[in-house]
C-alpha cells in the first residue's frame, strides 16, 4: 500500500520537477543568448556596422583591430577577436555555464590573438557557429550540400535580421561521443529549437531541447522571423 502511494506521488512530482528544470534551463539559455546578441549589436555600433565574421577574413567587411593589432586574414583570428570583445565588454561566463554554452569566468584570460584555454572551447564553438550562420549570403542557407563559407561574401549587420525567440542548437560530435570516429559525423548539423532549419545537411529535425545534454550546445538566440534566417 505504502509503495503504491509512493509510486503515485513520484509519478506526479517527477514530471513537475523535470518541468521546472526545463523552464529554468530555457530561461538561462535565453538570458545567455540575448546577452551575446546585445554584445553583437554593441560591437557593430563600435565598428562601423561591421559584423565579426569568420567566413571572409581580411575583407572590408572585417575591419577588426584590437589593442593596436590589426586582425590578419587568418580565419581563426577573427573569432578569437570576437571572443575577446565579448569578454572585455562584460560577457558573463557564469550564465554561459548555466546555459551549457561554455565557461568563461569574469577576468579569466583574454583569449586573443592566440591560445584557447580548454574550458573556453565550447564558448568558441558557439561564437564560431554564431558568426558562420548569422552572417552569410542567402545561398549559404539555401544551397544543398557542404558549403565553404569563405565563398560567400559577408553582409552588413544592418541587413541581417534574426528569427524570433528561437534557440539555435548545434549537435556536435566530439570525443565524448562514440560516433566521433566516423568522419561522416564530423560536419555538425544545426537546428532551431522548434524544429525549423535552414543550414546545409541537417538530417532529421531535432525536437526542442532545454539542456545541452546528449551533445547539444546552444549557439545563439534570435530576434525575429519565421524560417530561421531573413534579410530585411
Amino acid at each position: 500500500m505504502v509503495i503504491g502511494i509512493l509510486g503515485v506521488i513520484l509519478a506526479i512530482t517527477i514530471p513537475s520537477i523535470r518541468g521546472a528544470k526545463s523552464t529554468a534551463d530555457r530561461a538561462a539559455l535565453a538570458a545567455h543568448q540575448q546577452q551575446v546578441f546585445r554584445a553583437l549589436h554593441q560591437y557593430t555600433a563600435d565598428h562601423r556596422d561591421d559584423f565579426p565574421y569568420w567566413g571572409v577574413p581580411g575583407t572590408h567587411f572585417a575591419h577588426l583591430e584590437h589593442r593596436g593589432h590589426t586582425v590578419t586574414a587568418n580565419h581563426w583570428e577573427q573569432f578569437y577577436f570576437w571572443g575577446a570583445y565579448l569578454e572585455i565588454n562584460g560577457y558573463n561566463g557564469r550564465i554561459s555555464a548555466i546555459a551549457g554554452a561554455g565557461i568563461m569566468r569574469d577576468d579569466e584570460n583574454v583569449i586573443y590573438p592566440t591560445g584557447v584555454a580548454e574550458h573556453n572551447t565550447h564558448t568558441f564553438r558557439s561564437i564560431h557557429e554564431l558568426t558562420r550562420t548569422a552572417h552569410a549570403t542567402p545561398e549559404f542557407f539555401t544551397t544543398g550540400g557542404a558549403q565553404n563559407v569563405a565563398q560567400h561574401a559577408g553582409q552588413r549587420i544592418s541587413v541581417v535580421a534574426f528569427p524570433a525567440h528561437k534557440g539555435v542548437l548545434i549537435q556536435f560530435v566530439g570525443a565524448l561521443l562514440p560516433e566521433h570516429t566516423d568522419p561522416r559525423r564530423w560536419r555538425p548539423p544545426i537546428t532551431f529549437a522548434d524544429g525549423h532549419a535552414e543550414t546545409p545537411r541537417l538530417g532529421a529535425m531535432l525536437p526542442g531541447a532545454t539542456t545541452p545534454a546528449g551533445g547539444l550546445t546552444p549557439v545563439h538566440f534570435t530576434e525575429r522571423g519565421l524560417l530561421g534566417r531573413d534579410t530585411r
